[in-house]
């Protein structure tokens, strides 16, 4: 913002050097008053001197109210903008010159280091408005967003915590299926998995064991009673 006031100052001196004319003189008042009014809606006093340090031009002069309210609308929005604002009223001086003559000098007076006209209030207010919304939206997102992921990650660990207990209860036979989802759960899942299918393998090897010890001894029971009788 100061940058870019400093280029206005430059443009408004620029304006007012091509005002004169070639050998120095003021060419129209008319112009200077018109130009004059027209700075002060953005928020810019403007008093022209000579190079003798005479007054040439002072729109304060001719509607000293308005600048008056000016510079107490300008302070007064600023303030509004950023209560810790520190500003006072400023001028600028900015010598007048053309080809190599030194004519006078320009006093840009306002509010400053620096201001917001009221285009630049309303389009900060605007965009204060906006931010709002977007917070409150990306704060709405990342709690869905959150639910989301963590139903992810929560339904998965369920199922494993579920599958945990069947096998506890001797239920060996049925499998996690889970949707592809955080490599680690997948992993957790596939473990969970091979140990039921494990201790399945296990039970029926068990189960074969018995079967088998059961028919031997089935089988040399009559031999043992046999003997017995002898």
């Amino acid at each position: 913002m100061i940058e870019g006031q400093e280029l206005k100052n430059e443009e408004i001196r620029q304006i007012i050097t091509n005002f004169y004319g070639q050998n120095g003189e003021i060419r129209d008042f008319d112009f200077l008053k018109n130009f004059g009014e027209l700075l002060l809606e953005q928020n810019l006093i403007l008093s022209v001197y000579d190079k003798d340090d005479n007054e040439v031009f002072c729109v304060y002069c001719m509607h000293k109210n308005k600048c008056n309210h000016t510079i107490d609308n300008t302070k007064e929005m600023m303030k509004n903008l950023n209560p810790k604002f520190k500003g006072t009223f400023v001028e600028k001086k900015l010598t007048i010159e053309k080809n190599d003559m030194y004519l006078g000098y320009i006093k840009l007076g306002y509010y400053g280091p620096y201001f917001y006209n009221k285009s630049d209030h309303n389009f900060i207010k605007t965009f204060d408005n906006l931010f709002i919304v977007v917070a409150i939206l990306s704060f709405v997102t990342s709690i869905v967003v959150g639910i989301v992921i963590t139903n992810k990650i929560a339904n998965p660990i369920k199922k494993v915590i579920k599958r945990t207990k069947d096998i506890s209860d001797g239920n060996y036979v049925d499998k996690i299926e889970v949707k592809p989802s955080l490599k680690e759960i997948e992993q957790l899942a596939t473990s969970v998995n091979v140990l039921a299918y494990n201790l399945q393998e296990q039970l029926e090897i068990k189960k074969q064991m018995v079967g088998d010890f059961t028919h031997e001894f089935l089988t040399l029971l009559p031999l043992c009673k046999a003997i017995l009788k002898l």
